[in-house]
Formats: C-alpha cells, sequence, structure tokens
C-alpha cells in the first residue's frame, strides 16, 4: 500500500476502483471533498491520490475484502469489466454502499446484442443492425451485402473500446466479419454518418441529471484516421446547441424507467453514444459507466461536490442537489505508448515519463503509469491525459498542448487535432 497526499476531511471512507486516467480524475475529484477523511484506490496507477492498494479491478472478492477490512462507506466503480464480474452486487451484499449498476444492468454495455433489443423494445432511435453467432458467416456476410450500405462489424462483448471494425470494401467485410466471429457472438449494423457526442448522465433509480454533452477522439491518428482505440482526446462542452434535457429524455430516460419497473433501479453512471445523422440523433452504444477520457474534462468543469452528487444518487434524492459547472472549456489530449492500440510492448512502455510543470489551466491524470523506486514510468497503452480549462475551447486546448509540449516519453504520440 502506497500513500499520496489527500486534504485532511471528516467523514467518509471511500474506495475508487480503477486504474486509468478516468480514475485519477475521480479519486482527484473525491480527494476535493470536505465529505471524505480518507480516500482508498485500488489498484490505481503511479499517479492518483490517496491511499493505494494492489487489488486488480476484476477481483471481485479481494475488493470487497478490502471494504470491509478497512470501513469503506462508499465504492465509486470505474471500469465496465467490475461492473460486468458483479462487483457491486458482492458489495452490497456485505453492507457496502457502491455507484454503479449491478452486473445485470451492466449488460447494457457487455453485450451489444442486448443493448440492440432493449433499444428495439423501448423505440429508442438506433441504425439497422442484426446479430450472429459463431458458425453464422454466410449468413452474417449475406445480411451485410443486402444492406447495400457501408457498415460497421462489432464484437458484441466488452473490447476495450476497441472491437469496432469499419470496412470499406468486400474484401474488408469479409475479414472483419470472420475477425470478429472468432471473439464470439458479434452485431452488424448499417454505417450512420455525422459527428459523435458522448451523453454521461447521473442516474438514482428513478432520475438521470445529464452532463454537457462531450466528443471523445476515438481513432488512433489525426484526422480520424487509422485503428480505433479506446480515446486519444475529448473536449466538452461540445454542440452547445443540442438540447441535453431532451436528448436524455430520449436516449438515457427510458433505461432508467425500464429498470426502475423490474424492481432493479439503475444507480450509477449512463452513458450514451450518439451519432448526429441527417435524419437526427441516433444510438451507437450504451456505456455503464462514465467515459475514458470524457471523465477527465467533464470532471474537471463539475463544481458541485462529487460525492454530494453520488450520495444523492444512492438515497434516489438526485433532483435535489444542484450540479453546477464551472463556466468555458476543457479539452483532454491522451499522450500514448507508441505502439497503442496494438503491440505496448514498445519503446515508450517501459521508459521514464517526465512530465515537465503544467501551468494553471492545465492538469495531468495518469492511466498507464507505475512508480519504481520513485521514478515515474509508462505501463503501456494510455500513458496520461492532459486536460486544459479556460474561457473558451481555444484557450482550453492551448492550456492542453501547451502542457501536453512539457512531456517526455521516448516514442510516445498523440494527437494533434483535439477540438
Amino acid at each position: 500500500m502506497t500513500t499520496n497526499s489527500v486534504p485532511p476531511g471528516n467523514g467518509r471512507v471511500v474506495l475508487v476502483v480503477g486504474s486509468g486516467g478516468r480514475e485519477h480524475a475521480i479519486a482527484e475529484a473525491v480527494s476535493r471533498s470536505p465529505r471524505v477523511s480518507r480516500l482508498l484506490v485500488t489498484p490505481g496507477n503511479g499517479g492518483t491520490p490517496g491511499e493505494r492498494f494492489r487489488i486488480a479491478s476484476g477481483d471481485i472478492q479481494g475488493i470487497v475484502d478490502l471494504a470491509v477490512r478497512e470501513g469503506v462507506d462508499l465504492a465509486i466503480i470505474g471500469p465496465e469489466v467490475a461492473l460486468e464480474a458483479g462487483v457491486v452486487d458482492a458489495l452490497q451484499r456485505a453492507g457496502v454502499q457502491a455507484f454503479g449498476p449491478t452486473a445485470d444492468l451492466a449488460r447494457i454495455e457487455a453485450s451489444k446484442s442486448h443493448a440492440r433489443s432493449l433499444a428495439t423494445r423501448l423505440g429508442i432511435p438506433q441504425p439497422r443492425h442484426a446479430v450472429f453467432a459463431p458458425g453464422d458467416e454466410d449468413a452474417a456476410l449475406a445480411w451485410a451485402r443486402g444492406l447495400e450500405v457501408p457498415v460497421v462489424v462489432k464484437q458484441s462483448g466488452l473490447a476495450g473500446g476497441k472491437g469496432v471494425s469499419l470496412p470499406d470494401d468486400e474484401p474488408s467485410v469479409v475479414n472483419a466479419v470472420r475477425d470478429a466471429l472468432t471473439h464470439g457472438e458479434i452485431v452488424i449494423e448499417e454505417r450512420l454518418s455525422g459527428p459523435e457526442y458522448s451523453l454521461i448522465a447521473f442516474c438514482d433509480g428513478l432520475t438521470a441529471r445529464a452532463l454537457p454533452l462531450a466528443q471523445d477522439h476515438k481513432r488512433a491518428f489525426d484526422g480520424d484516421q487509422g485503428p480505433n482505440t479506446g480515446g486519444m482526446g475529448a473536449y466538452a462542452p461540445a454542440n452547445r446547441s443540442a438540447d441535453v434535457a431532451a436528448l436524455c429524455r430520449t436516449f438515457i430516460d427510458p433505461i432508467v424507467a425500464d429498470a426502475a419497473s423490474h424492481g432493479t433501479p439503475y444507480v450509477g453512471m449512463l452513458y450514451a453514444g450518439l451519432m448526429w445523422t441527417a435524419s437526427g440523433p441516433r444510438l451507437l452504444e450504451w456505456n455503464c459507466r462514465f467515459g475514458d477520457p470524457e471523465a477527465q474534462v467533464l470532471l474537471s468543469l463539475l463544481d458541485t461536490d462529487l460525492v454530494e452528487v453520488i450520495e444523492a444518487c444512492l438515497a434516489g434524492a438526485l433532483e435535489t442537489v444542484p450540479i453546477q459547472l464551472r463556466a468555458g472549456s476543457a479539452v483532454g489530449v491522451v499522450v500514448a505508448s507508441e505502439g497503442y492500440p496494438g503491440d505496448s510492448n514498445t519503446t515508450s512502455s517501459r521508459s521514464a515519463v517526465t512530465l515537465g510543470d503544467p501551468q494553471f489551466g492545465a492538469c495531468i491524470f495518469h492511466g498507464a503509469t507505475e512508480l519504481f523506486d520513485g521514478v515515474l514510468v509508462a505501463s503501456g497503452g494510455r500513458v496520461v491525459t492532459v486536460v486544459g480549462t479556460g474561457a473558451d475551447l481555444a484557450e482550453a486546448r492551448d492550456h492542453a498542448y501547451h502542457a501536453v509540449s512539457g512531456i517526455r516519453l521516448a516514442g510516445s504520440r498523440y494527437r494533434r487535432d483535439i477540438a
């Protein structure tokens, strides 16, 4: 167990589960709460505040044991793998309050076929699609050809944001379908066109309150080129002219109401990935947690105590807490190891990282970092997210990229066109 400084407080013992930039941003927000006396993070990374433990996000019993032993009052679950594995269910059985959906409700992300079926039943706007199981290659290819428009091929299960292929011609469709079917069930969808936005909401089982729209940049390289990644950067607010409350009523509220009607209230974050088409917004996917890197920019704008909002969700009283945001914008730029999203065993994956000295208007959230004998090193993948804030998007972008310019990591790369 290692410790980074946390401001003193009184009250709750809070545990944040996860190890990425999202969890660093959550832990940073929790560390500022006057409601918190101790902050625990597991497994954390080289930059997370609080007391760090090394229990993996997928070690459900280990997390429960830690929470009980340390007297945790509130556990905040970051990654989808832990939610799908049932960490909330297990913590609740042990008498520990946990923020996040149960394993059954987390299927909205863990199974794209389930999500599509749910959207169909609830009448939520989405693309044409079909589901195929391993062994259904001929039927899958026939359906894709019959659509007579470009398609998207998705692994149905969790793939860390990288199980999506955008084939451009017949041979690449064949290859994408064959490869995806080796991983299990797949969903083939018509490929929609338009800008993509992230709609992320707090949910208390009855009510949902959305944060401003964010825009993620999924492709690895500038100009939206290259393979899909977990996200190379994000900014918020995005599409300021959109009616976020109306979007919440269309894409979030029906899920909360449906879960409540089955006696299984949805408490946690719910994230709808939307595409703005010529016919209006359409659902690309749901996620059962904060996005990464969207969390880093959205939480940088949140002015209300995050712990207060989460405790209101757990009490079914979200409507009683005003969610206030700082004026201005936030831009997040991910600095990744050179092989990302492929092989992380590269020059930069075990190299020392120098972060420079971020000035006012910028902060750095760690992802794939570790501390060895006091030296910060990259551990592969998305190493850090640099977030700039400012009065407008241009100022926030300038602050972010100025801070990025001070980072030294052999072989690393980042996109230069975020926002």
